[in-house]
């Protein structure tokens, strides 16, 4: 989609993810235990 990804120092909040596996056709989620939130994908 074009976004530039780098490296960055710091602390940060909260994640929630989603990992395409374009190989399998699956999404995998994850989301940060600590803080509100869910890693929804379809």
């Amino acid at each position: 989609m074009g976004h530039k990804i780098t490296k960055a120092r710091g602390g940060f909040g909260g994640y929630q993810g989603i990992w395409i596996d374009i190989k399998k056709g699956i999404l995998k989620g994850a989301s940060e235990s600590r803080k509100d939130g869910c890693a929804i994908g379809y």
